[in-house]
C-alpha cells in the first residue's frame, strides 16, 4: 500500500543553495561531505552541534536536520502501516517488510543511512538514551532498478493471470466485487463492494452485471471483472462504522454514484427489466 510522501532538496542541494544565496558561505564539494563523514567514523568523533568552522557549522545544520526529518517520517509511517487494530494478513504472494526494513537510496543514501542509525551513526553529536530502534536501516543504491524490476514482473503475471481468467469457462455469478469510485464519502472509503449477479451475452461477448450494496448496477467486461475481483481480495469487506447515531449528526449529505453500464457512461433508470446490451 502506498501511503504518500514528501519531496525535497537533498544534501548537496542545501549546501549549494547555501552558498549560492549567500554573500560569504563557501561552496563544499560532494567529496568534502563524504571525506567528512568518513573522518568522523574512522575517529569515533562526531561533528560537534557547536561547531567551530564555517563548512562543519554549514554540515552540522544540514545533518541534523535530515536526520530528525527522517526519524520522523519511519515514526508516522510505522504509525500507519502497523497498527494494533489492524489484524489483516496481506494478500497471498504478497510481501510483508515485517522485519520494518527502511531502505535509503539516492546519491545521499548511504549518509542517510548513518543518520538514522542508533545515535546518528557517530556522525553528529547525540544524546546516549531513547536510540534503541524498532525498525533497521539498510542503505541501496539500486533501488529504482529492483522498483522497476518488480513492476514489469507483476504486469507479466497480471497478464497471464487474465488470460487464464478469460478462458476459465468458470461461472462468477455469486463471487463478491469492489470498485474505486471517485466520489465524496462520510467515512473516507471510495472503494464500493457488490456482488455478481448475472452473465449476460450480447453479440457473442459476455458482460457481467455487478449489483452494489448500494442499490446500484452496472454491466462490467471481463477484464474489468477480474480488476474488480483482486481488489476485493485485497479489501476485502467495508469496515463497520463507528455508530448509526454519530454517523446521523455530523451533517454531510450523502452523495451516490452515477449507474454506468460496461462502457463507464451514465445511465438512466428504467421501469421494467433493463435492456441487455453493452450500452
Amino acid at each position: 500500500k502506498v501511503f504518500g510522501g514528501g519531496i525535497g532538496p537533498g544534501i548537496q542541494s542545501k549546501l549549494q543553495s547555501m552558498s549560492k544565496d549567500t554573500d560569504a558561505l563557501p561552496n563544499i564539494s560532494a567529496a568534502e561531505v563524504k571525506e567528512r563523514v568518513k573522518e568522523t567514523e574512522n575517529s569515533g568523533k562526531p561533528l560537534p552541534t557547536f561547531a567551530r568552522t564555517t563548512k562543519e557549522a554549514m554540515m552540522v545544520d544540514v545533518f541534523q536536520e535530515f536526520a530528525g526529518k527522517g526519524k520522523n517520517v519511519i515514526e508516522r509511517w510505522i504509525e500507519h502501516a502497523y497498527t494494533n487494530d489492524d489484524k489483516k494478513q496481506p494478500p497471498m504472494g504478497t510481501k510483508y517488510n515485517e522485519d520494518r526494513i527502511v531502505t535509503c537510496t539516492g546519491g545521499d543514501g548511504d549518509i542517510f543511512c548513518e543518520l538514522l542509525q542508533p545515535c546518528h551513526g557517530g556522525v553528529i553529536e547525540a544524546q546516549p538514551a531513547g536510540n534503541n530502534l524498532n525498525y533497521q536501516v539498510r542503505p541501496n543504491k539500486h533501488l529504482i532498478h529492483y522498483g522497476i524490476s518488480a513492476i514489469l514482473n507483476m504486469q507479466v503475471l497480471a497478464r497471464r493471470n487474465k488470460a487464464k481468467f478469460d478462458k476459465s469457462g468458470e461461472s462468477h455469478v455469486g463471487k463478491r466485487v469492489a470498485k474505486v469510485f471517485d466520489v465524496e464519502s462520510d467515512d473516507g472509503d471510495n472503494i464500493f463492494r457488490g456482488s455478481v449477479t448475472e452473465e449476460i451475452v450480447v453479440e457473442e461477448k459476455t458482460l457481467y452485471r455487478i449489483t452494489y450494496d448500494d442499490g446500484d448496477d452496472e454491466d462490467v467486461t471481463a477484464e474489468s471483472l477480474f480488476d474488480m475481483l483482486e481488489l476485493y481480495k485485497q479489501h476485502g469487506e467495508k469496515k463497520k462504522k463507528k455508530s448509526p447515531e454519530a454517523k446521523s449528526k455530523n451533517g454531510k449529505k450523502k452523495v451516490g454514484r452515477p449507474k454506468k453500464n460496461a462502457e463507464g457512461k451514465p445511465k438512466e433508470k428504467a421501469e421494467g427489466k433493463p435492456k441487455e446490451n453493452a450500452d
